[in-house]
């Protein structure tokens, strides 16, 4: 769930989803509501007032346009969890939500409890990415329109690469745990002993599957499971970028790394207690997430390349 600024949803996808469940809902030629047609809309998990406040913006503007009021229900933070939510909505054949916010990795998963989309959203389709159209199809049909691009990034500070002379992010392992080693040692020196090098989505759930993807990619270990069906995991590659990864708990990484889910690690780091952080793109900065009179400055780069992406 990609650099220098972040991204958000776009509208026009979210008008097309809202405007096909409505016009799906059945209704004979002499239904007349008295009231407004309302849509519930299941999403993201919660978030900062901020960002509710621009997610309500885009409802709005949507009612504006069609006349149909948006209900917005924040899903829970894990994805785990979120998904679990929806397979109980969805197994229970619940009037309520109409439309979901779904994982990229999720079609296959719920392609038995959705609309096939390619009967109304066709010619739309055609201008989307054509990998994320595989990835939402199913056995031929659509279960599923891209609504905005996400991609894990490091976010780091860019103020204290330059007061340790450092001239560029890391664009590897090895210069992460280096660098995060060194500004640890710097800033704890300097009275912050909460500081940390490096904060990252460490619970079980979703988010750590996807940091050691990333880890496993970037060591050349494969997938989890191969297209053909073959569990290649287990191999020495994967193993040894899981390894270290292990070696950073209680060294550059916080003990309680362990728990972290997204808003944890971003908390570290707007605390001023990080160097850097991987998260996703989508997410954003903003002045008053930043202690008082701090003066800390992000930026955001490519997560940190391992062996096999230097061979390449």
């Amino acid at each position: 769930m990609v650099h220098a600024r972040a991204r958000r949803p776009s509208f026009s996808s979210l008008l097309l989803v809202l405007l096909l469940l409505s016009l799906s809902c059945s209704r004979t030629k002499s239904d007349t509501p008295a009231t407004p047609p309302v849509i519930t809309f299941i999403g993201w998990g919660p978030a900062t007032q901020r960002e509710l406040s621009m997610d309500q913006g885009v409802f709005d503007q949507f009612s504006a346009q069609t006349g149909i009021r948006v209900d917005f229900i924040p899903g829970p933070e894990s994805m785990t969890e979120r998904l679990e939510l929806y397979r109980r909505y969805l197994g229970s054949k619940s009037g309520t939500p109409d439309v979901y916010y779904i994982d990229v990795v999720w079609p296959a998963v719920l392609a038995d409890q959705v609309v096939d989309l390619n009967q109304y959203l066709a010619k739309d389709a055609a201008d989307q990415l054509e990998a994320e159209l595989r990835n939402d199809t199913v056995n031929g049909e659509l279960t599923s329109m891209p609504f905005n691009t996400e991609m894990g990034v490091l976010y780091y500070r860019a103020d204290l690469l330059h007061k340790y002379g450092y001239s560029h992010p890391p664009n590897t392992w090895d210069e992460l745990e280096k660098m995060a080693a060194r500004i640890q040692a710097g800033e704890r020196s300097a009275g912050n002993h909460d500081f940390w090098g490096y904060v990252w989505q460490g619970a079980a759930y979703e988010g750590l599957t996807c940091n050691a993807l990333e880890w496993e990619q970037s060591y050349g270990g494969g997938g989890v499971i191969e297209a053909d069906g073959s569990i290649t995991v287990n191999n020495p590659r994967t193993i040894q970028a899981i390894k270290r990864a292990r070696r950073w708990i209680g060294t550059i990484s916080p003990p309680s790394v362990i728990a972290f889910k997204e808003q944890d690690s971003r908390n570290v780091l707007h605390a001023g207690n990080a160097a850097f952080e991987r998260d996703w793109l989508w997410r954003q900065f903003s002045e008053e997430t930043l202690l008082p009179n701090s003066t800390a400055r992000f930026a955001i780069a490519l997560m940190p390349a391992g062996p096999d992406c230097l061979a390449t």
